[in-house]
């Protein structure tokens, strides 16, 4: 098992192609997103009824 963790705005401002490449790679992508909330979304898993499911920290 291995974690990668990715600066998505640095990485996708100096070369796009490599973040969509890891994002077809990766077999399970979990984003951090800070709105009103911090939470954690699944947006892609290869069990389809964890994608879109979401924690909040």
């Amino acid at each position: 098992m291995s974690f990668y963790f990715v600066n998505r705005d640095i990485l996708n401002a100096t070369k796009p192609e490599v973040l969509a490449l890891l994002e077809e790679l990766a077999t399970t992508i979990i984003e951090f997103k800070k709105d009103k909330r911090r939470k954690l979304v699944v947006t892609k898993a290869l069990n389809r009824e964890l994608e879109d499911y979401e924690v909040e920290l």
